[in-house]
Protein backbone atom coordinates (compact mmCIF):
# COMPACT_ATOMS: atom_id res chain seq x y z
CA UNK A 1 0.00 0.00 0.00
CA UNK A 2 1.47 3.45 -0.76
CA UNK A 3 1.83 6.10 1.37
CA UNK A 4 -0.29 9.01 2.27
CA UNK A 5 0.48 11.82 -0.31
CA UNK A 6 -0.43 15.46 0.10
CA UNK A 7 -0.23 17.87 -2.80
CA UNK A 8 0.38 21.10 -1.51
CA UNK A 9 1.52 23.41 -4.19
CA UNK A 10 -0.84 24.12 -7.54
CA UNK A 11 0.79 25.03 -10.24
CA UNK A 12 -2.09 25.42 -11.91
CA UNK A 13 -2.90 28.76 -10.17
CA UNK A 14 -0.20 30.50 -11.46
CA UNK A 15 -0.77 29.58 -14.91
CA UNK A 16 -2.72 32.10 -17.47
CA UNK A 17 -5.66 29.87 -19.06
CA UNK A 18 -8.02 29.73 -21.90
CA UNK A 19 -10.76 27.24 -22.45
CA UNK A 20 -12.55 26.37 -25.77
CA UNK A 21 -16.18 28.11 -23.98
CA UNK A 22 -16.74 29.70 -20.97
CA UNK A 23 -20.50 29.48 -19.57
CA UNK A 24 -18.25 30.16 -16.36
CA UNK A 25 -14.72 31.34 -16.39
CA UNK A 26 -12.21 29.27 -16.39
CA UNK A 27 -10.36 31.50 -13.79
CA UNK A 28 -12.99 29.53 -10.95
CA UNK A 29 -11.02 26.62 -11.60
CA UNK A 30 -8.16 28.31 -9.43
CA UNK A 31 -10.67 28.54 -6.72
CA UNK A 32 -11.44 25.90 -3.97
CA UNK A 33 -14.57 27.49 -3.12
CA UNK A 34 -17.74 24.91 -4.02
CA UNK A 35 -19.86 27.51 -5.25
CA UNK A 36 -17.18 28.55 -8.09
CA UNK A 37 -16.90 26.11 -11.13
CA UNK A 38 -15.69 26.60 -15.02
CA UNK A 39 -18.40 25.58 -17.04
CA UNK A 40 -18.71 24.95 -20.88
CA UNK A 41 -20.94 26.73 -22.95
CA UNK A 42 -22.14 23.37 -25.10
CA UNK A 43 -20.89 19.35 -25.00
CA UNK A 44 -18.42 19.83 -27.39
CA UNK A 45 -14.43 18.53 -27.00
CA UNK A 46 -13.20 21.63 -24.58
CA UNK A 47 -9.87 22.23 -24.36
CA UNK A 48 -8.39 24.17 -21.03
CA UNK A 49 -4.95 25.32 -21.69
CA UNK A 50 -2.50 26.48 -19.00
CA UNK A 51 1.15 28.30 -19.79
CA UNK A 52 3.31 29.23 -16.64
CA UNK A 53 6.06 32.30 -16.72
CA UNK A 54 8.59 29.02 -15.79
CA UNK A 55 9.25 25.38 -16.00
CA UNK A 56 8.17 23.40 -13.19
CA UNK A 57 7.60 19.88 -12.51
CA UNK A 58 4.30 17.76 -11.49
CA UNK A 59 3.71 14.31 -10.48
CA UNK A 60 -0.11 14.55 -9.91
CA UNK A 61 -3.20 15.88 -11.48
CA UNK A 62 -6.62 16.84 -9.88
CA UNK A 63 -9.77 17.33 -11.63
CA UNK A 64 -12.46 18.40 -8.90
CA UNK A 65 -15.99 18.54 -8.22
CA UNK A 66 -16.79 17.60 -11.60
CA UNK A 67 -20.42 16.77 -12.97
CA UNK A 68 -18.56 14.04 -15.91
CA UNK A 69 -20.51 11.38 -17.04
CA UNK A 70 -20.72 7.88 -18.02
CA UNK A 71 -18.86 7.32 -21.09
CA UNK A 72 -16.69 10.88 -20.67
CA UNK A 73 -12.29 11.29 -21.31
CA UNK A 74 -10.16 13.36 -19.45
CA UNK A 75 -6.85 14.13 -21.14
CA UNK A 76 -3.98 16.07 -19.98
CA UNK A 77 -1.13 17.12 -22.14
CA UNK A 78 2.06 18.31 -20.20
CA UNK A 79 4.17 21.20 -22.88
CA UNK A 80 8.40 21.91 -22.61
CA UNK A 81 8.93 24.63 -24.73
CA UNK A 82 6.15 23.40 -26.77
CA UNK A 83 7.34 19.50 -26.87
CA UNK A 84 5.03 17.15 -25.38
CA UNK A 85 6.59 15.83 -22.70
CA UNK A 86 3.33 13.90 -20.53
CA UNK A 87 0.82 12.40 -22.54
CA UNK A 88 -1.63 10.61 -20.38
CA UNK A 89 -3.80 9.64 -23.29
CA UNK A 90 -8.05 9.71 -22.46
CA UNK A 91 -8.65 8.22 -19.69
CA UNK A 92 -12.49 7.47 -18.19
CA UNK A 93 -12.82 9.46 -14.78
CA UNK A 94 -15.53 7.20 -13.93
CA UNK A 95 -15.04 4.38 -11.34
CA UNK A 96 -17.61 1.48 -12.58
CA UNK A 97 -19.44 -0.70 -10.05
CA UNK A 98 -17.39 -3.62 -11.04
CA UNK A 99 -19.33 -6.93 -11.98
CA UNK A 100 -20.13 -9.33 -9.54
CA UNK A 101 -20.69 -6.26 -6.87
CA UNK A 102 -22.92 -4.63 -9.64
CA UNK A 103 -27.02 -5.47 -8.29
CA UNK A 104 -28.71 -5.95 -11.04
CA UNK A 105 -31.88 -4.57 -10.80
CA UNK A 106 -30.99 -2.42 -7.81
CA UNK A 107 -27.72 -0.35 -9.52
CA UNK A 108 -28.70 1.39 -12.49
CA UNK A 109 -26.60 0.80 -15.79
CA UNK A 110 -23.17 2.12 -15.82
CA UNK A 111 -23.27 3.25 -11.97
CA UNK A 112 -20.22 4.34 -10.08
CA UNK A 113 -18.47 3.88 -7.24
CA UNK A 114 -18.48 7.03 -6.28
CA UNK A 115 -22.21 8.27 -6.77
CA UNK A 116 -22.56 8.18 -3.21
CA UNK A 117 -19.85 11.16 -2.72
CA UNK A 118 -20.92 14.55 -2.80
CA UNK A 119 -18.59 15.75 -4.84
CA UNK A 120 -16.53 13.55 -6.99
CA UNK A 121 -12.82 13.82 -7.96
CA UNK A 122 -10.82 12.45 -10.74
CA UNK A 123 -6.96 12.38 -9.79
CA UNK A 124 -4.25 10.73 -11.43
CA UNK A 125 -0.06 9.94 -10.34
CA UNK A 126 2.35 10.03 -12.91
CA UNK A 127 6.33 10.15 -13.29
CA UNK A 128 7.74 13.57 -12.32
CA UNK A 129 7.76 16.15 -15.44
CA UNK A 130 8.78 19.48 -16.30
CA UNK A 131 6.67 21.12 -18.39
CA UNK A 132 6.27 24.87 -18.68
CA UNK A 133 2.40 24.46 -20.39
CA UNK A 134 -0.15 21.89 -20.86
CA UNK A 135 -3.61 21.11 -22.13
CA UNK A 136 -6.90 19.56 -20.42
CA UNK A 137 -9.17 18.10 -22.97
CA UNK A 138 -12.19 16.62 -22.18
CA UNK A 139 -15.12 15.06 -23.95
CA UNK A 140 -18.69 14.30 -22.60
CA UNK A 141 -20.81 14.78 -25.33
CA UNK A 142 -23.80 12.92 -23.28
CA UNK A 143 -23.75 15.05 -20.36
CA UNK A 144 -27.22 15.48 -19.23
CA UNK A 145 -26.84 18.30 -17.76
CA UNK A 146 -25.98 20.01 -20.99
CA UNK A 147 -22.75 21.64 -20.05
CA UNK A 148 -19.54 20.19 -18.92
CA UNK A 149 -18.16 21.75 -15.37
CA UNK A 150 -15.54 21.34 -12.73
CA UNK A 151 -14.26 23.19 -9.49
CA UNK A 152 -10.31 23.35 -8.96
CA UNK A 153 -7.93 21.68 -10.89
CA UNK A 154 -4.37 21.09 -9.56
CA UNK A 155 -1.35 20.22 -10.86
CA UNK A 156 1.81 19.62 -9.28
CA UNK A 157 4.29 17.25 -6.97
CA UNK A 158 2.97 15.74 -4.05
CA UNK A 159 4.96 15.04 -0.72
CA UNK A 160 4.66 11.78 0.89
CA UNK A 161 7.09 10.63 4.36
CA UNK A 162 9.00 7.57 4.85
CA UNK A 163 6.60 6.09 6.57
CA UNK A 164 2.69 6.26 6.45
CA UNK A 165 0.65 7.15 8.53
CA UNK A 166 0.15 5.75 12.14
CA UNK A 167 -2.59 3.01 12.90
CA UNK A 168 -6.57 4.28 13.63
CA UNK A 169 -6.64 7.26 11.99
CA UNK A 170 -9.70 8.71 12.32
CA UNK A 171 -11.98 9.77 8.88
CA UNK A 172 -15.43 11.75 9.79
CA UNK A 173 -18.18 12.65 7.95
CA UNK A 174 -19.54 15.44 8.93
CA UNK A 175 -23.15 16.56 8.00
CA UNK A 176 -24.43 20.29 8.70
CA UNK A 177 -28.09 20.62 10.67
CA UNK A 178 -29.85 21.68 12.85
CA UNK A 179 -31.86 19.27 15.94
CA UNK A 180 -34.56 20.62 17.98
CA UNK A 181 -37.70 19.25 19.35
CA UNK A 182 -41.31 20.35 18.81
CA UNK A 183 -43.32 21.55 21.37
CA UNK A 184 -45.00 18.06 21.15
CA UNK A 185 -41.74 16.37 21.89
CA UNK A 186 -40.84 14.95 18.31
CA UNK A 187 -37.09 15.30 17.53
CA UNK A 188 -36.73 17.18 14.22
CA UNK A 189 -33.95 17.43 12.28
CA UNK A 190 -33.28 20.08 9.67
CA UNK A 191 -30.62 19.57 7.15
CA UNK A 192 -28.01 22.90 6.28
CA UNK A 193 -27.11 20.63 2.92
CA UNK A 194 -23.32 20.10 3.29
CA UNK A 195 -21.40 17.06 3.75
CA UNK A 196 -17.85 17.45 4.27
CA UNK A 197 -14.89 14.74 5.76
CA UNK A 198 -12.29 15.79 8.74
CA UNK A 199 -9.61 13.61 9.09
CA UNK A 200 -7.45 13.14 11.93
CA UNK A 201 -4.11 11.48 11.58
CA UNK A 202 -0.73 10.99 13.31
CA UNK A 203 2.93 10.86 11.48
CA UNK A 204 4.93 9.13 14.28
CA UNK A 205 7.66 7.59 12.50
CA UNK A 206 9.37 11.49 10.60
CA UNK A 207 13.27 11.37 10.42
CA UNK A 208 15.39 14.49 10.73
CA UNK A 209 14.57 15.09 7.03
CA UNK A 210 10.94 14.18 6.57
CA UNK A 211 10.33 16.52 10.14
CA UNK A 212 11.65 19.56 8.02
CA UNK A 213 9.90 18.63 4.72
CA UNK A 214 6.76 18.69 6.60
CA UNK A 215 7.59 22.32 8.42
CA UNK A 216 8.28 23.50 5.22
CA UNK A 217 5.49 22.14 3.03
CA UNK A 218 2.63 23.24 5.77
CA UNK A 219 4.26 26.70 6.78
CA UNK A 220 4.21 27.46 3.25
CA UNK A 221 0.72 26.55 2.21
CA UNK A 222 -0.30 27.46 5.60
CA UNK A 223 -4.04 26.95 7.32
CA UNK A 224 -5.39 28.81 4.34
CA UNK A 225 -4.28 27.05 1.24
CA UNK A 226 -6.18 23.95 -0.43
CA UNK A 227 -4.57 20.77 -0.18
CA UNK A 228 -5.40 17.48 -1.75
CA UNK A 229 -4.99 14.36 0.46
CA UNK A 230 -4.86 10.89 -0.74
CA UNK A 231 -4.78 8.81 1.93
CA UNK A 232 -4.72 5.20 0.29
CA UNK A 233 -3.39 6.47 -3.55
CA UNK A 234 -4.04 4.22 -6.17
CA UNK A 235 -5.41 1.24 -4.67
CA UNK A 236 -8.79 1.85 -6.37
CA UNK A 237 -12.36 1.30 -5.55
CA UNK A 238 -14.66 2.92 -2.71
CA UNK A 239 -11.99 2.84 -0.32
CA UNK A 240 -9.43 5.11 -2.21
CA UNK A 241 -12.48 8.01 -3.69
CA UNK A 242 -13.69 8.03 0.02
CA UNK A 243 -10.12 9.11 1.31
CA UNK A 244 -9.47 11.64 -1.46
CA UNK A 245 -10.36 15.16 -1.05
CA UNK A 246 -9.67 18.77 -0.90
CA UNK A 247 -8.72 20.02 2.46
CA UNK A 248 -7.42 22.82 4.57
CA UNK A 249 -5.06 22.02 7.04
CA UNK A 250 -6.99 22.04 10.62
CA UNK A 251 -4.42 21.73 13.34
CA UNK A 252 -1.21 23.91 14.31
CA UNK A 253 1.93 22.57 13.11
CA UNK A 254 3.16 20.46 15.90
CA UNK A 255 6.13 18.00 16.52
CA UNK A 256 7.42 16.30 19.54
CA UNK A 257 9.63 13.18 19.94
CA UNK A 258 10.03 10.13 21.95
CA UNK A 259 13.61 9.32 21.14
CA UNK A 260 16.75 10.59 19.15
CA UNK A 261 15.92 11.52 15.24
CA UNK A 262 12.32 9.76 15.53
CA UNK A 263 9.44 12.73 15.55
CA UNK A 264 6.18 12.52 15.87
CA UNK A 265 3.41 15.16 14.18
CA UNK A 266 -0.58 15.08 15.07
CA UNK A 267 -2.80 16.58 12.20
CA UNK A 268 -6.57 17.27 11.24
CA UNK A 269 -7.30 17.91 7.29
CA UNK A 270 -10.86 19.21 6.65
CA UNK A 271 -12.86 19.05 3.48
CA UNK A 272 -12.90 22.23 2.22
Amino acid sequence: MNNIRFLTKNSHKLATLTATSEALSVENTKDARRSFAWRSATLATQTITGTLATATSANCFVFANHNLSAGSSVQLILKLSGVTVYDSGEIDPKNYIPAGVWRAGIDPYGETLDSFLPYQNYDSWFASTVFDSYEIIIKDSGNSDGYIQAGLIMLGSYFSPKLNVSYRPKMEWIEDSKTFRTDGGTRRVESIGSIYRKFAFKLDWLDDEDRITVLKEFMNSGKKEAIYISIYPESGGGKELEHSFISNRESNIEFSNNFYENWQAPMIFEEI
